[in-house]
């Protein structure tokens, strides 16, 4: 389901509980794309939008940079009006935009696409107080079919948490299991074909924190820039992140 339509309507919300993402088209300004562009630019002293300025090797391919090291912090996307809005009516009017970053995957055009092997959930850090809800991604450029796209697993958001209801050792915050063993289970119960998530520029998806996703290779010939965050609830003392009474008991939906 595609629409750039803010509020939600309930068909929206509606598919986004059945499938646990949701696809907001051009609903980020040009203006406010452009802006990424020139920031990246900036950042690695290369123009971005060029294959031959590829790899990077040192100056980052593969790894995360921090959104607020950035030129201007209005531009985020945790504070753009209608992300928020639409995050709002999935998961309440308490939430707030962390951790967001820009994750690059240099071209590699010489190289035969290939799922990946494995797919995760999200971790939030044990000590960091807050309950992941709702993550987003989005890119700066572009990104076509096996461009190093965010890959994601529909409705697995429903069957990793009702696993973890009926398997408590596999929850990450109280599992003395290793990181590794645990995605490999989640990988094990997911049936269905994967999606890749391709779109321009101002194209925002949505996605629920227990969907099962991955990042992807590049062989495709310009750079794959993913803009990821993710929105949540600072929790109250004592409270855990998810009481497995019900998978919306603390949204809004």
């Amino acid at each position: 389901m595609n629409t750039s339509n803010s509020p939600l309507s309930e068909e929206q919300i509606l598919f986004f509980k059945e499938n646990g993402y949701l696809i907001l088209e051009n609903i980020i300004e040009k203006e406010i794309t452009r802006t990424w562009l020139s920031d990246f630019n900036n950042y690695f002293g290369i123009d971005i939008s060029k294959s031959d300025s590829y790899p990077l090797k040192e100056k980052g391919n593969g790894k995360s940079v921090n959104f607020l090291t950035f030129s201007d912090k209005k531009t985020t996307i945790n504070n753009h009006p209608k992300i928020k809005k639409s995050v709002q009516q999935l998961a309440g009017k308490s939430i707030d935009g962390g951790m967001e970053q820009f994750i690059i995957h240099a071209p590699n055009p010489t190289k035969k696409w290939a799922m990946p092997n494995l797919a995760h959930i999200d971790l939030t850090p044990k000590n960091f107080n807050w309950r992941f809800m709702v993550g987003y991604t989005a890119y700066g450029l572009e990104t076509k079919k096996n461009g190093g796209c965010f890959i994601f697993w529909p409705k697995s958001h429903k069957k990793i948490w009702n696993f973890i209801k009926e398997n408590p050792d596999y929850y990450f915050d109280t599992s003395t299991l290793s990181a590794d063993k645990i995605q490999k289970k989640y990988q094990e119960i997911i049936t269905g074909k994967p999606i890749q998530f391709t779109g321009k520029p101002g194209t925002v998806l949505l996605w629920h924190a227990m969907l099962l996703h991955n990042g992807s290779m590049n062989t495709n010939t310009t750079p794959r820039i993913g803009i990821f965050g993710r929105f949540g609830k600072h929790l109250k003392v004592n409270e855990t992140r998810e009481t497995f009474k019900s998978l919306w008991d603390n949204w809004a939906i």
